[in-house]
């Protein structure tokens, strides 16, 4: 199994949203199934989402072509609106397998990190043109 990160990961000296494998190196972000909705497009099925709705932490777990993504809320690399991390994996696993794979894999990420990472639970239809998550 392959990890990686995507957002901010200053500690390799390159800033902005890229894909990291486990050694640091920067990788294409079309190398996922995902490609470049990584950024916020798993959380974000509107642009009309507010900083309240981002709560820290909170994301979605999705899962396509033999591959899992965590995406959630992140400003502790980069503290404006919209930003945003993931961790993918090139296998089918649970929210806990993964978040155990990336703390043993990034145990740095970990550190900065002031919130817990949470599956949040999507909003009814309805309210959805405010934000995806409750």
């Amino acid at each position: 199994m392959h990890l990686y990160y995507f957002g901010c990961y200053p500690v390799f000296n390159l800033y902005g949203h890229y894909l990291y494998d486990a050694a640091g190196r920067s990788q294409p972000a079309l190398a996922t199934p995902w490609g470049y909705d990584l950024d916020g497009v798993l959380l974000m099925p509107t642009n009309r989402v507010t900083q309240v709705q981002q709560r820290e932490g909170h994301g979605v777990l999705v899962q396509l072509d033999g591959w899992t993504a965590f995406s959630f809320w992140d400003r502790s690399g980069d503290s404006r609106l919209n930003s945003n991390s993931a961790f993918v994996a090139d296998a089918l696993l649970s929210h806990e397998e993964l978040l155990k794979a990336a703390l043993d894999t990034f145990p740095t990420l970990f550190r900065r990190f002031s919130f817990p990472l949470v599956l949040a639970q999507p909003l009814p239809l309805g309210q959805r043109q405010l934000g995806w998550f409750g």
